[in-house]
């Protein structure tokens, strides 16, 4: 069943509440204003409850997860869990928590107001909000790991910030594999190391709300992802390869030890995080050096050190993404060439099946495969990436290659995406001859593939005008392959 204003709910001392009115719907549930019923007590209180009847099996289990785990926690920063009611004690009820109600909703309200304001928070007022943050986490991360730190998920009330929602969290230390939130975490404030699926920790956490530092010390996200049809592997390779600017280049009037603070818990690497946040409480509560009579003003040189680093950083996380990216692409044409060796396979075994003398065996090494016969006779397939913006009739060309007899018969082979979405690539075939309207300059059979990528890479940019040679396009089949076999035999 589904609550609705006006029922009547319990407590673990069977105390009756009234749900008094709808305040919200989140990720996992309905949010109610509830108060005690018949009581001269006019404190109020939140209730969140899922209909179990239409919600899907992973928003049950969040708010099982959260009963279970929100409970445990107890601070002034944390908007305290009273009771649970997992679905069973009372009959007809369905799954609710009880909870402190805040008045004043949520950092992310408070956020875009001073959005809309242009206007930025005062050194003071910035680090009273970051230490109840930083307090308040270090509560929680006492117990559990939250993994779903946002603005949206920090209420407010009479002022004090308390952080809220634990739908994902995990207990500390925990593997993340083994948890089937993984995934559903907000994109815009997932840790690095959240996306590889590794164990949780406080590290994890600390990303998260480093973000969220950043948007209070600036009033902007640290990252601008474009908008596309693949939303999640593009704010993926953000957080792993992006570096985060430092804060002090949006508002330069923030105190060293804020962008300080802000940089560390965002690094991409864990380790290069702060252990606990008590390191954190501590860098806050720290604004100025030591005194002394001969106190030397070394804000320069922080703020050098700063922009070197970042500088550093940007440079090796550029480094390693293309590495990345080039793992990938590498994989991904390594698949489609062994679509090729598949051909070759069939064809050979197909063939060896019917003939009682002559045998073909065929071979992938690297980015080659060979099907030869014991005459050394033999049909060469071979490709190679491109590197540059190469298209053929506007269209990105990822590869290039060749397959070729013995004979010299052969045609080139290039793998265009067909559309920007395209991960994969389709294989075209060129197959080339010599134009009637020029005289040849060698005697090779036709068709002939080019063997260097300068050649293709020239034709490819003539397709379709007037040449020296005539190029036939058309889709990679098994059938192409077969008078190359023949050409040998």
């Amino acid at each position: 069943m589904s609550l609705r204003s006006g029922d009547l709910v319990y407590d673990q001392d069977q105390k009756l509440y009234i749900v008094d009115e709808f305040i919200n719907r989140g990720a996992f549930g309905d949010v109610f204003k509830i108060k005690m019923h018949e009581s001269e007590n006019e404190m109020l209180f939140a209730l969140k409850t899922i209909a179990t009847s239409f919600a899907t099996e992973g928003e049950v289990r969040a708010l099982m997860n959260e009963g279970d785990l929100a409970p445990l926690v107890s601070h002034q920063n944390v908007n305290k869990v009273h009771y649970f009611h997992d679905g069973t004690e009372f009959t007809g009820l369905p799954p609710y928590m009880i909870m402190d109600y805040a008045n004043g909703g949520t950092l992310k309200g408070i956020l875009d107001s001073q959005r809309v304001l242009g206007r930025q928070f005062d050194s003071e007022m910035l680090t009273s909000i970051l230490l109840q943050l930083a307090n308040g986490m270090s509560a929680v991360n006492a117990t559990l790991t939250h993994r779903d730190v946002k603005p949206d998920n920090i209420l407010v009330h009479d002022g004090i910030l308390k952080i809220s929602d634990f739908g994902l969290s995990k207990i500390v230390g925990a593997a993340t594999r083994s948890n089937t939130f993984k995934g559903t975490q907000h994109i815009w404030y997932k840790a690095p190391e959240a996306w590889t699926l590794e164990k949780n920790t406080i590290q994890m956490d600390m990303y998260s709300m480093g973000i969220v530092f950043f948007e209070l010390a600036t009033l902007k996200h640290p990252y601008s992802v474009k908008p596309g049809p693949d939303q999640w592997t593009a704010w993926r390779e953000t957080h792993l390869f992006t570096p985060i600017p430092l804060s002090s280049t949006l508002n330069p009037s923030l105190p060293s030890n804020i962008v300080q603070v802000i940089a560390k818990m965002t690094a991409k690497r864990p380790e290069d995080r702060y252990n606990t946040w008590d390191e954190i409480i501590n860098r806050l509560q720290n604004t100025t050096p030591s005194a002394g009579t001969n106190t030397i003003d070394i804000s320069g040189l922080i703020k050098k050190a700063q922009e070197s680093q970042q500088q550093e950083l940007s440079q090796r996380l550029e480094a390693e993404r293309k590495r990345n990216a080039e793992a990938e692409k590498r994989k991904m044409l390594d698949y489609r060439f062994e679509e090729i060796f598949t051909m070759f396979t069939q064809m050979a075994e197909q063939f060896n099946t019917h003939s009682d003398t002559l045998k073909f065996k065929v071979e992938l090494i690297g980015n080659k495969i060979h099907a030869s016969t014991a005459g050394r006779k033999q049909v060469v397939a071979f490709y190679a990436d491109v590197n540059e913006d190469l298209r053929l009739r506007n269209k990105e060309v990822l590869a290039w290659g060749y397959i070729e007899a013995s004979s010299r018969v052969g045609f080139n082979m290039i793998l265009v995406k067909e559309s920007p979405d395209d991960i994969y690539g389709t294989w075209i075939t060129l197959h080339n001859t010599w134009s009637p309207l020029t005289s040849k300059r060698d005697n090779r059979p036709e068709p002939f593939a080019f063997d260097s990528y300068n050649e293709v890479k020239r034709k490819i940019q003539v397709i379709g005008a007037m040449d020296i040679y005539v190029t036939k396009e058309g889709l990679f089949t098994t059938e192409q392959l077969l008078p190359l076999f023949e050409s040998i035999l």
